[in-house]
């Protein structure tokens, strides 16, 4: 004779079964979640380095403005440049002053960015400026470039 407490374990034991394997559906669907994601994340990881990329960078003048000898010697060559603006993050001119030293040395050149030539100077200060053929122009701030 079956008891309640039978009863109860029987439906207990059952009900155990049922979700472990829900659960396991819900790992699965987890898993799936993760790995679009992922997918996801280095797509965009890869497209955003497209973005910012520059290339035929050509250097067309190192110099300084008054006041600027304790700087003369920044350089950098053109694989640093293509670097600097890959790390670089679009900044305001607010941000610029804000959060970056202006120093007079600088490098100047032209390069071609999404499809454009366009002019550039980089400031030792890690700041940069970017005129596009339209004259309007974007400014780039990093902190870790040099």
């Amino acid at each position: 004779m079956k008891t309640f407490i039978d009863t109860q374990r029987f439906h207990t034991k059952n009900l155990l079964k049922q979700n472990l394997q829900r659960g396991d559906d819900r790992r699965m669907t987890k898993l799936h979640f993760i790995f679009w994601i992922c997918a996801f994340w280095l797509v965009a990881c890869d497209s955003s380095q497209n973005k910012n990329a520059f290339t035929d960078i050509q250097i067309v003048e190192r110099g300084f403005q008054s006041g600027g000898e304790f700087c003369k010697d920044f350089t950098m060559q053109e694989k640093e440049i293509e670097q600097f603006f890959i790390k670089a993050n679009v900044k305001t001119p607010r941000e610029i002053h804000d959060e970056f030293e202006y120093l007079p040395c600088y490098i100047r050149g032209t390069s071609t960015h999404q499809q454009q030539t366009v002019s550039w100077e980089i400031r030792a200060g890690g700041t940069a400026r970017v005129i596009y053929p339209d004259d309007s122009q974007i400014e780039f701030g990093c902190t870790d470039c040099f």
